[in-house]
């Protein structure tokens, strides 16, 4: 985020995050098995 003065709006880099602010992320998948979760994944 940028700041340019008073009354001016802040500036973003949109809704989304970018990898340069993305330390580490996880999913849980609920699956009946290791393969199926395997699958998923790929």
């Amino acid at each position: 985020m940028r700041y340019d003065g008073e009354g001016r709006p802040p500036v973003t880099d949109g809704p989304f995050a970018e990898t340069k602010d993305l330390i580490a992320g996880w999913y849980i998948i609920d699956v009946e098995s290791w393969d199926r979760a395997v699958e998923v994944a790929g």
